[in-house]
């Protein structure tokens, strides 16, 4: 299995905010796509935030489903790839469908990366729509756990993690990731409250990942692409 984190950036280091639809950034968002395309991805990885706003934000059904849930993972008899994997380890996206259907983009298969201490009648609901998910650690989703059972139980050979900052730091810190591509748009956000390339949530500092710039190519109309090799990789 080969796993990639692919983002596209400010040079300030932003991976969301209005710089995505901005004239400057044109340039880099096609290259982005392009070489998306060329990872040829069976799987791609997203954060809970960037889920929510694939799904529309939807809101929790007034009835769930009252049925037991078995323990362990389900995957859908209709299941195959291309897979969207989002993890979700508090059940907050609330799915209307097992696929997701995005312009530009394969309809892809929707699998939820969840935990033991996900709510049952989240689990329920996904069952009773016939979405898939994986457990994959207690209390949050184990990054490395998560990739073994995308490979064993889906088939999954190429990864791509794209985004948000959290997933693409817990991602890295596994220390699975073979790869990681940063297109850099010419474009500075100076926004705050937009999301960083990598982001870590919790109170105790982390040690820094060194990386190893494997090469660096120039895309035309001020952005470039960046590929690093971490040096934590096992």
């Amino acid at each position: 299995m080969r796993t990639v984190i692919h983002i596209l950036t400010t040079v300030d280091g932003r991976i969301s905010g209005p710089f995505m639809g901005s004239d400057a950034a044109a340039g880099a968002r096609a290259a982005y796509g392009r070489i998306r395309e060329a990872y040829d991805p069976d799987a791609s990885v997203y954060g809970t935030v960037t889920a929510l706003e694939f799904a529309g934000f939807p809101a929790a059904p007034v009835t769930l489903p009252g049925d037991p849930v078995p323990d362990g993972d389900f995957v859908a008899p209709d299941a195959e790839g291309p897979f969207l994997l989002a993890t979700d380890a508090a059940g907050e996206v609330w799915w209307r469908s097992s696929r997701l259907d995005r312009p530009g983009r394969p309809s892809s298969t929707v699998v939820e990366l969840v935990c033991e201490e996900t709510p049952k009648a989240f689990l329920a609901y996904l069952r009773a729509r016939g979405i898939s998910y994986l457990v994959c650690g207690t209390q949050r989703v184990d990054c490395a756990l998560a990739l073994d059972k995308a490979r064993d139980l889906l088939g999954a050979r190429r990864v791509l993690v794209c985004g948000g900052g959290v997933a693409d730091w817990t991602f890295l810190e596994s220390g699975r990731v073979d790869e990681v591509s940063v297109v850099v748009a010419p474009v500075a956000s100076g926004d705050p409250r937009a999301a960083s390339l990598f982001t870590w949530l919790g109170d105790t500092p982390k040690a820094p990942v060194p990386l190893s710039l494997e090469g660096v190519d120039d895309l035309g109309e001020g952005a470039v692409h960046l590929r690093y090799r971490p040096g934590n990789r096992d």
